[in-house]
């Protein structure tokens, strides 16, 4: 059997890094994490400067587009690195993850904002501890093994643009997939787009091949999922066996569908089984948070708030530059503030806001992300700062769905102020219910 392969990009030798003056040894990094990482879950790995020296040549291209795995350090966003991450992303969706030194994981570029990052933690004067060494490498393995058989959401482009299809590459994990057997019942049209019928017939086939193919299994998992099928999804998870029920993303899809249904304790016991057997990740944990967060809005338990806090909090050391951990984070220990609380709300905020303030401010910033610099604003009493991201809401949107929602978790903060913080809050909802035309409610 033909070895499958894992092309890291990163810089070599040491580097400094311009923003903190730290000089990371990017070649150690690569001897004592990024290559027994893949090297111990079955992929021979290529570095750039293994395929000799000279220009860039056609064997690079090759294993930068056809690997299996694709890795980039993105510490210190090198050129080059960048360069072959956008060309791994525009022309395949196999198997790309990041990989970076913790200072650098919560400032990345915009565009890769919505990633995933497995980070590794350097001391200040640059080394790499031996425990740390260790603590990264697994985690980076058990994100491959999570990785293997998964499909579609590796490269943005097509995760954004679902028609689109990668060009079918010689020798790559594309190209092995089609022809391979996989399920299909709906000719060209993906199963995310397929009607509900359709996507039952593919549930049975699916259970009826000879040869249960995960990929086809969260085909179906997420074409029930943009349908808001629960039931159906819940269902056909009952009926796989149960190696397939513990593929990290089945068990995260399921608790996901869990939720929907009000089986909050359900989803909690397929997540700390997750956790007990891989350690866990950021998605993972934030799922585990929002369990939590829902079972004790309908309990009202202490024990669940807590849950949800310890969870979101272990989901954003996970992925530091995942704002909507952050974000759930700050918002529960802002509710429900204790002493211990507060002192964790005072560090964590200003790092929340700098890391949303880098996304506003660019004008491809949604509504959500302007929405959630607004209640980090409203969470640090900065009303110059709220009042202008309410006008810029209120100047971008006319959806009341939108707005509502906003108004909605704004009255939550009332509880936690005094005059004349409350007077302030109230006034930014005011200005948003006039805008749209909703009714005011309070006094």
């Amino acid at each position: 059997m033909e070895q499958k392969t894992c092309f890291v990009s990163m810089p070599f030798g040491k580097k400094s890094d311009l923003q903190t003056g730290r000089e990371l040894d990017f070649d150690r990094v690569y001897r004592e994490i990024v290559r027994p990482a893949a090297e111990e879950t079955g992929y021979k790995s290529f570095r750039a400067d293994e395929f000799g020296s000279g220009i860039i040549a056609r064997p690079l291209f090759e294993q930068l587009l056809s690997s299996d795995v694709f890795i980039a350090d993105v510490t210190t966003a090198n050129p080059n690195v960048m360069y072959e991450l956008g060309l791994r992303h525009a022309l395949s969706n196999a198997m790309t993850l990041l990989v970076a030194e913790a200072d650098w994981a919560h400032r990345l570029p915009f565009d890769l904002g919505y990633a995933r990052v497995i980070v590794y933690r350097a001391q200040p004067e640059g080394q790499l501890e031996p425990e740390e060494v260790t603590r990264a490498r697994g985690m980076l393995s058990e994100a491959i093994r999570q990785g293997i058989g998964r499909e579609g959401s590796y490269s943005p482009v097509y995760a954004f643009l679902q028609t689109l299809r990668p060009p079918e590459l010689p020798g790559s994990e594309t190209g092995r997939r089609r022809g391979s057997g996989r399920v299909s019942v709906t000719g060209d049209i993906p199963l995310i787009e397929a009607p509900i019928e359709s996507l039952r017939r593919a549930e049975e086939a699916v259970k009826s091949s000879p040869e249960m193919d995960i990929a086809s299994v969260i085909e179906v998992m997420k074409g029930y999922q943009v349908k808001s099928a629960w039931e159906d999804l819940m269902k056909f998870v009952s009926d796989l066996p149960d190696n397939m029920k513990e593929v990290p993303q089945v068990a995260q899809m399921a608790a996901l569908a869990l939720n929907r249904l009000g089986h909050y304790q359900k989803a909690i016991e397929i997540l700390s089984s997750l956790i007990s057997r891989t350690g866990g990740d950021s998605e993972t944990f934030g799922i585990l948070g929002l369990s939590y967060k829902r079972l004790y809005a309908s309990e009202h338990k202490q024990d669940y708030l807590q849950g949800a806090i310890d969870s979101y909090r272990q989901a954003f050391i996970f992925a530091p530059n995942d704002y909507y951990a952050g974000l759930n984070l700050a918002s529960l220990l802002a509710l429900y503030a204790s002493d211990d609380a507060r002192k964790e709300l005072s560090g964590l905020l200003p790092r929340l806001r700098d890391q949303l303030a880098q996304r506003v401010e660019d004008p491809r910033a949604d509504f959500w992300e302007v929405a959630s610099a607004l209640e980090m604003a409203v969470i640090a009493r900065d009303w110059p700062e709220a009042n202008r991201f309410v006008s810029r809401l209120v100047s971008g949107s006319d959806a009341q769905w939108g707005l509502a929602s906003v108004v909605s978790q704004l009255r939550r903060y009332e509880k936690t102020m005094n005059e004349p913080d409350l007077s302030q809050l109230r006034n930014l909802i005011g200005v948003i219910e006039a805008h749209s035309g909703m009714t005011q409610s309070h006094a």
